[in-house]
C-alpha cells in the first residue's frame, strides 16, 4: 500500500527525529499519520526503530512478531 503523501512526510519526520535521538518526538509524529498506513511494513519498521531507542523491548517484541507473520 503506497503512502499518502502527508504520511510520507510524517514518517521522514519521524526518522529525522529517529537520527536525532528524539524517539517521543518521532513516535508523537508517527501518530499523525492516517490510522489505516500503521500497519504498512514502513511505519511498523520505523515502530520498531523508536521501540528499541525507548528500550520498550516488549512492545518491540510485539511489532516484531507481527512484521515477521
Amino acid at each position: 500500500m503506497p503512502l499518502e503523501f502527508h504520511d510520507q512526510q510524517h514518517l521522514r519526520a519521524a526518522h529525522g527525529y529517529i537520527d536525532l535521538g528524539m524517539y517521543v518526538d518521532a513516535n508523537d509524529e508517527l501518530e499523525k499519520s492516517t490510522p489505516e498506513v500503521r500497519h504498512v511494513p514502513e511505519v511498523l519498521a520505523t515502530r520498531l526503530l523508536i521501540y528499541q531507542g525507548t528500550a520498550r523491548w516488549e512492545a518491540m517484541e510485539a511489532i516484531a512478531t507481527t512484521v515477521v507473520d
